[in-house]
């Protein structure tokens, strides 16, 4: 387009030939009822506005040519534009087609203008040009938009517009009407006019008459066709006029589209739209896809904490998924306060018996980060009695849960249990176990040497962890630079290994033990 700028401002538009005028229209007009291309269809017709005044030889505009522009008056409701160049064209005895007399009627009925729109309908009717049934509609929805109700009803029945309208004249006038709208609203659907087909909606909406099939169809071809601003108008629409049916049922279409696309934004921005209006499964939903995955980000955490509170003052939920969800994401993110929130709205809301395993190690694993192991215990307790199988890492998050709580001999004792009840600790718990020697000994080493034996004997092999703490137990020394150095020689590195060794190279030591430094 600035090419073509450039050509106009330097009176070089007669350079351009027919076929340089159309395909540049053509380009400017990808849908003239899409809102966010309105600024196209402008500058389309400018183009041929220029062009209908150009005295070129390269270029004759056509009667064709001054057709399309009609039409485009007609896309942004432009009646007296319309009507000076339908004037010029009777003018030089040019033939016009029923399409623009249909648009010009379109216009005005659409602006309100009924008695002009009469007038151009008388004219058809001189012609022997038909109403179609995008201009039945316009018209239609002109008198009724101007309270003319009565007189609406009698133009149907002069001009039925199909066989199904046709078929429904014996009804009385508010079923005629019913059937009418909703065909009428199909019929600009079917052309994309999605943005006019709200005011289908305007008229039932109004009357009390049902607009559950407009809005059913309006808000699944917004969304698949990707015209989201169609979709959020829509819900606005329904909003402005308290129709709750509506909302709910836009609310739920949206949510679950943006939901399969893993579009967070555009169904948090639902959620914020119409929150009261937002089902308890729903949100659960959204919070699931919220919390889970492979990577979590702290914006996300923090529209899951958002969410989570506005379902929770909303609904109080009892659905026990909505809880595994957030709890769950929170825990996997370390927020165990929020965690903590959360934990003391499943007690509140749904009772142990509902309680799934997944629930029980989400509260064993906030119980052992957050040290508070009189809650674990009771809800320990409670599941033995329940007859439910308590998993074998149970018992090592128990033991967590006390060293964190700084009861090194309860930890110790659990230990005894994992040994003897189960079939034998693994690693963590003889990282645990070493934990709990270096609090109850200053000079923990004799123990500690009799735990490495022990799973020598065990056959466990000491991981990452149990290298991370006896370096920290040491510090320093020939042992110390040992063990940094087999932290990095480790091919079995996690990243969360790598970053802590990457913290100690910053420390003191580590640059001693990196190039062999003794002490």
């Amino acid at each position: 387009m600035k090419r073509y700028v450039d050509l106009r401002q330097l009176n070089l538009l007669d350079q351009l030939t027919e076929e340089d005028f159309r395909a540049l229209v053509l380009l400017l007009t990808p849908n003239p009822n899409n809102s966010l291309t309105k600024e196209l269809t402008h500058q389309a017709i400018s183009v041929l506005s220029d062009w209908s005044r150009l005295p070129s030889k390269l270029a004759k505009f056509s009667v064709e040519d001054a057709q399309q522009l009609i039409m485009l008056y007609r896309d942004q409701i432009r009646p007296e534009e319309a009507s000076q160049l339908i004037y010029q064209l009777h003018l030089k005895d040019q033939r016009l087609s029923n399409e623009t007399y249909n648009a010009m009627v379109e216009m005005l009925a659409l602006k309100g203008d009924i008695s002009n729109a009469e007038g151009w309908i008388k004219t058809m009717q001189s012609k022997n040009a038909a109403l179609s049934m995008r201009t039945g509609g316009a018209m239609l929805i002109g008198l009724l938009e101007k309270g003319y109700d009565e007189k609406a009803i009698n133009f149907l029945k002069e001009n039925p517009g199909n066989s199904n309208i046709t078929m429904a004249l014996e009804y009385e006038d508010n079923a005629l009407l019913d059937i009418a709208l909703n065909d009428y609203f199909h019929c600009y659907l079917k052309i994309w006019r999605l943005d006019e087909c709200r005011v289908f909606y305007f008229a039932k909406q109004k009357r009390d008459l049902s607009t559950s099939i407009i809005v059913k169809c309006l808000i699944v071809k917004a969304l698949y066709t990707r015209q989201y601003h169609i979709a959020f108008q829509l819900l606005k629409d329904a909003q402005e006029r308290n129709d709750t049916k509506s909302i709910k049922h836009i609310c739920e279409k949206m949510v679950n589209f943006f939901l399969a696309q893993k579009n967070s934004t555009l169904y948090l921005r639902v959620l914020d739209a119409a929150p009261e209006h937002i089902s308890e499964d729903t949100y659960s939903r959204c919070l699931k896809h919220l919390v889970h995955g492979s990577t979590i980000s702290e914006s996300r955490i923090g529209d899951a904490l958002r969410i989570y509170r506005q379902c929770y003052a909303i609904h109080s939920p009892t659905n026990i998924m909505i809880y595994t969800s957030v709890l769950g994401g929170f825990l996997a993110t370390k927020r165990y306060t929020e965690a903590s929130i959360v934990f003391e709205h499943l007690r509140e809301k749904v009772h142990r018996v509902y309680w799934t395993d997944v629930i029980y190690q989400y509260i064993y694993k906030l119980c052992a980060q957050i040290g508070d192991s009189e809650t674990f215990r009771s809800v320990f307790d409670y599941q033995c009695i329940t007859g439910s199988t308590i998993r074998r890492d149970t018992y090592t998050s128990l033991m967590a849960c006390y060293l964190t709580a700084k009861d090194h001999v309860s930890a110790k004792s659990v230990f005894q249990i994992i040994a003897t009840n189960t079939d034998g600790p693994d690693a963590v718990d003889f990282n645990l176990l070493i934990r709990a020697t270096t609090m109850e000994n200053e000079h923990p080493e004799e123990k500690i040497s009799e735990i490495l034996e022990h799973m020598k004997t065990a056959d466990v092999i000491p991981d990452q962890t149990t290298l991370r703490t006896l370096y920290t137990i040491y510090g320093e020394g020939q042992l110390a630079n040992r063990l940094l150095k087999q932290l990095l020689n480790d091919p079995h590195a996690t990243q969360k290994d790598e970053i802590w060794i990457n913290n100690m190279i910053l420390t003191e030591q580590a640059p001693q033990a990196l190039f062999g430094a003794t002490t």
